[in-house]
């Protein structure tokens, strides 16, 4: 479990390749997708529960994403600017 949880890290903040971002928005923008349902679902029907962990979920998604894509960018950025010297 540990070595899952280093590998996730790992990949977010060291995205090698563009299908690995791709990978990380299908995976964790479909869970951003559950997170929002769980948050409707439970609002309306005043679950502080359901509430916390939609939010939880959401939240994290999106973080991830964020930063996955954010770190992808900067890399590529950055190897381009190697190649021009």
């Amino acid at each position: 479990m540990l070595v899952e949880g280093h590998h996730f890290g790992r990949v977010a903040e060291q995205p090698q390749w563009l299908v690995v971002v791709i990978g990380i928005w299908v995976v964790f923008g479909l869970m951003a997708t559950v997170g929002a349902t769980v948050l409707g679902i439970s609002w309306n029907m005043g679950d502080r529960l359901g509430v916390l962990t939609g939010i939880g979920l959401l939240l994290f998604s999106v973080v991830l994403i964020a930063k996955t894509t954010r770190n992808y960018i900067k890399q590529q950025a950055a190897k381009g600017e190697d190649k021009d010297r």
